[in-house]
């Protein structure tokens, strides 16, 4: 018994005006091609073959439809048309497969020109992710919006400075402006090994800190409040830097001790690997709970009852409903009551109120980074300067060896717009090209940069991971690069003399040659900006 297909199908298979025109004719062609196709592969192999045929038939159409090109013009000789209204998606795709194919025909161009847009990218991507990373990327808090920053005005009333332990109490004691206030502070000690005293970065913390910022311990426990108190037992928190470096990640290290300043200090807990610290770029390797601080160093149990000495960074959590702006005003008309009670300590001083994520180190530090950053990102943009140039010269180049190229598709009817898209095509894919190189030159080099400790006790430690906002950077940046730099040579590419160039292309090269043109000048650019760069780079050394 054979199998047929039936006599007729569902209209909305074939389409609307396919069902009415012209499904006789579909349905007579599928019908010979699977009578054929019973008798050599059988049956089931038919009909599985003839009903995926007839489904697939709608979509084969849309395919069709979105590449169908038109018949040539009477106006325009070789069949080349404008492109109209709404085909740019497929003239772009036209563009980026003969860009790939162009490219494709000349590797040690296409090879050469990626490497020079690789390094020049790549070096961008390098300071600003260092850049990112310190100035600009979220603090890894929970919630880090809803935090906030206070400091105590120095004596002339405009300088953030930090904040005496009784005022921290004081600020502590606002609830109704705040969910928790937390204090820290920076601290040297001497880490005490069987191969001698040893310095190392650590942080004082008050106990609810890390219940404050969302951050909770990968071994152990965090503080408890009582250990904010003098005369409990003395704790710490091991950063996992100097858990995994000092002591190969053994998690029998909590519950021992070990010998800061001399004295005996219990490690209690293990910090997780992606908080380095409060301070952005620096890691600490050990935390302290404030009861402790005041043991391991005498001079922070005096500074608990003194008002006049300021040494502690506060950190608060907005309460719920509580804007930073009235965190702000209530902390101003805070400040000036603590002024009238405490005129020998607190007069002329106010009350400062900043975002955390503004404040990076502290507000005075933070006011010198920009420049910095701002300065090196300068530098590594005049690097990208002159890779673009070399770019441009390399294009140009390119272009006049396409010159007839170029004339014998003008002479046949394309459109300078038309060319000037193409070119600009190539030289886009150039700069993509280039930015992936980059990403991985950046990834290495700043890799190295970071790895360089300079010869201090703070240890230096930058998230360099790649986020959205390093991502988008090279993006832009890889094709805004490939624009720019392309259009100049597109543009002179895209107006040849037609007759000239068809008749002697090399006379009219040679000519181009022997002027000082646009190449030269780029040359000369490029030798100048090299120049200062050299002398920058000296005297910066």
């Amino acid at each position: 018994m054979s199998v047929r297909p039936p006599p007729r199908v569902p209209a909305w298979l074939l389409g609307h005006y396919f069902a009415r025109r012209r499904q006789p004719e579909v349905i007579g062609d599928l019908t010979e091609l699977f009578e054929a196709r019973l008798q050599l592969r059988g049956r089931f192999n038919a009909a599985v073959w003839f009903w995926s045929q007839l489904v697939s038939f709608p979509f084969h159409r849309v395919r069709e439809r979105f590449h169908r090109t038109k018949a040539p013009s009477s106006r325009r000789p070789g069949g080349i048309q404008p492109p109209k209204r709404g085909a740019g998606i497929g003239a772009f795709s036209q563009d980026l497969r003969y860009a790939v194919r162009r490219l494709r025909q000349s590797p040690g161009f296409t090879a050469i020109a990626v490497t020079i847009m690789g390094l020049g990218i790549g070096a961008n991507t390098a300071i600003f992710s260092i850049v990112n990373a310190v100035l600009f990327k979220s603090l890894p808090y929970e919630q880090p919006q809803e935090l906030v920053r206070l400091f105590t005005t120095s004596d002339d009333g405009t300088t953030p400075s930090a904040v005496s332990y009784p005022d921290f109490l004081d600020y502590r004691d606002r609830q109704d402006l705040f969910a928790g206030v937390v204090a820290h502070t920076a601290a040297v000690v001497n880490l005490v090994t069987d191969g001698g005293p040893e310095v190392v970065f650590s942080e004082y913390v008050s106990a609810d800190f890390f219940a404050l910022v969302g951050i909770a311990p990968a071994l152990g426990r965090a503080f408890v409040p009582s250990e904010d108190e003098i005369g409990t037992e003395a704790v710490a928190l091991l950063s996992h830097r100097a858990w995994v470096g000092r002591y190969g990640a053994d998690p029998a290290i909590i519950g021992t001790p070990v010998r800061l300043n001399g004295r005996p200090v219990t490690i209690v807990g293990v910090g997780p690997k992606e908080f380095t610290g409060t301070m952005v770029g620096v890691t600490s390797d050990f935390w302290i709970s404030l009861g402790t601080a005041a043991l391991i160093e005498p001079s922070q149990k005096d500074a608990r009852s003194e008002r006049g000495q300021h040494r502690l960074s506060v950190t608060a959590r907005l309460a719920k409903g509580v804007t930073i702006e009235q965190a702000t005003l209530a902390m101003e008309a805070f400040g000036r009551q603590l002024a009238e009670e405490y005129p020998e300590t607190n007069a002329n001083r106010n009350v400062i109120t900043m975002r955390a994520n503004d404040v990076r180190l502290h507000p005075f530090i933070d006011a010198a980074l920009y420049p910095v950053a701002g300065f090196l990102m300068a530098v590594v943009g005049l690097v990208l300067l002159v890779a673009c140039t070399n770019l441009a010269n390399l294009l140009l180049v390119r272009a006049s060896s396409r010159r007839k190229e170029v004339a014998v598709r003008l002479a046949m009817g394309a459109t300078r717009r038309r060319l000037v898209s193409q070119l600009l095509t190539e030289s886009t894919l150039l700069g993509v090209f280039g930015g992936l190189l980059g990403l991985v030159f950046a990834y290495w080099s700043a890799r190295f940069i970071t790895s360089v400790q300079p010869p201090i006790p703070v240890p230096i430690a930058v998230d360099l991971r790649l986020d959205a906002t390093v991502l988008g950077f090279v993006v832009v940046l890889s094709v805004a690069t490939g624009v720019i730099f392309g259009l100049v040579p597109a543009l002179r590419a895209s107006r040849p003399n037609v007759v000239a160039t068809l008749r002697d292309e090399s006379r009219l090269f040679g000519k181009a040659r022997r002027r000082f043109g646009l190449t030269n000048v780029l040359v000369v650019g490029q030798v100048a900006v090299s120049l200062m760069l050299l002398i920058v780079a000296g005297l910066f050394l």
